[in-house]
Parts: C-alpha cells; structure tokens; sequence
C-alpha cells in the first residue's frame, strides 16, 4: 500500500520587533494559511508522533470537536486562573524539559480515550479548522501581550464546538510554565470578559465540589505566583 502523504505549510510571523501581539500575530497567519485546518504551536515543541497529522485530522472527522489541544481541563473555575484545575479534571499529554534538565511527564487519561472532552486547553499546541478560525478569531481588540489567548479561544469555541485533548501526538515542550504581573493582568480582562459563563464544567458538580475545585485553583495559582515572584497579584472570590 502507498503510504499516506499529508500536505501542509508552515507559516512563519516575524514578531522579532514585537509588533505583534499574540493574538494579532495568529490572527495574521491564519488569514494567510491555504489548507483545512490550522495549528497554532509554540515554537519550544518537538513532535515525537510520525505523522500526526493524519491523527489529527481523523479526529476532526467528528464534525461537533473544534478545537483539538495536548492539555486541558473538564473544568474551568471562575477564578483567576489558567486552565488547569484538581487532576479529577485535568487531560494531559505532555512532557516538558526545563532550563535546568528536569523532566516533567504529565499523564492524566483516566478512560484510556484516544480523544478525551474538555473545556479547555493550553496554547502550547492548538488545532481547529479554519472555518472555525473564521467564525472566531483570536480576540485582539479586547487583549494585548501574549497570555491567555489560550482560554479565551477555548471559551469562544466551546460555545459552540465541542474540545478536545488528544492522546495520539506525543510532543516535549522545552520550556516550564511561569506567571508574571503581565499574565495576571491579563487574566484580570479574560475574567471580565467572560465571567458571567463561569464556572464551566462537563459534569453536574454540587456546591461543595465546587468550592472544593475553585479552592484547588485558588491554592495552585497562588502558589505558581509566589514562585515566580509575583505573590500580591491578588486572587479573588467573585
């Protein structure tokens, strides 16, 4: 049998003085972008799945998934957060290397699914398609700077798409996540912007879940925070 040959194109956005924001900057590319579907990636991944592209597009052959990511949550806290949550929720396929040579794997697949339902997820690997794209764009009026464009596309497209994280593309992210007084500050405008849809969740959770999961994010950011230094950029109960 001929081997399956999958065409595709890299789009490279010259950001190197900062004229971009992120949001601008994937908006730019998008545009630019000539085939079905898009992936929007970090530029510190390295893909270990030969092929995955063809794991990915079978993927979006359920036409209701339009997102497709390597981590995410089932559960998205109305606190100043990213997108993780207590690893009841959390989905995740990934390892990261970090400057000092540790190794992080991050595994959470409870069901053993290929591709498993979330809320949301991380911008280090984003997939959609482009008709998607087209219907939602990445918010560059309402943000500026470089965070949370991640959550506040996964909120935009859950409002109509299903997302997901897969299981069957394997990459090492070579960097370690950090939370400075600009990710706070943008999480700020992402909680104005879509409180009133918060919590969001895939299962029916009781209050006391509820304070329990948004006591677990609570406690996770504001930990992430002290550790990069930016202890007092508050977290509140709303």
């Amino acid at each position: 049998m001929k081997p399956l040959v999958l065409l595709f194109e890299i789009i490279c956005i010259d950001n190197s003085e900062n004229k971009y924001s992120i949001f601008q900057a994937y908006n730019l590319g998008a545009s630019q972008a000539k085939f079905p579907f898009l992936c929007f990636i970090h530029d510190d991944i390295i893909f270990q799945t030969a092929n995955w592209g063809i794991n990915l597009i079978q993927h979006f052959e359920d036409s209701e998934f339009g997102l497709i990511g390597v981590a995410g949550s089932q559960y998205k806290s109305k606190y100043l957060s990213g997108w993780g949550s207590s690893p009841k929720f959390m989905r995740v396929n990934l390892k990261e290397i970090h400057s000092d040579g540790f190794e992080n794997t991050m595994y959470t697949n409870p069901k053993g699914n290929i591709l498993e339902e979330v809320v949301c997820i991380d911008g280090i690997f984003m997939a959609t398609r482009k008709s998607i794209w087209e219907e939602y764009k990445f918010d560059e009026k309402t943000f500026s700077g470089f965070h949370c464009y991640d959550m506040d596309y996964s909120l935009q497209v859950h409002q109509k798409y299903k997302i997901g994280v897969c299981f069957d593309i394997n990459l090492i992210h070579y960097a370690q996540a950090s939370y400075s007084k600009a990710w706070f500050e943008a999480t700020k405008i992402l909680y104005n912007k879509w409180n009133s849809n918060l919590p969001l969740s895939l299962v029916s959770l009781n209050n006391n879940e509820i304070r329990y999961e948004d006591w677990y994010v609570n406690k996770t950011y504001c930990n992430a925070s002290a550790s990069s230094g930016e202890r007092g950029q508050a977290f509140y109960f709303f």
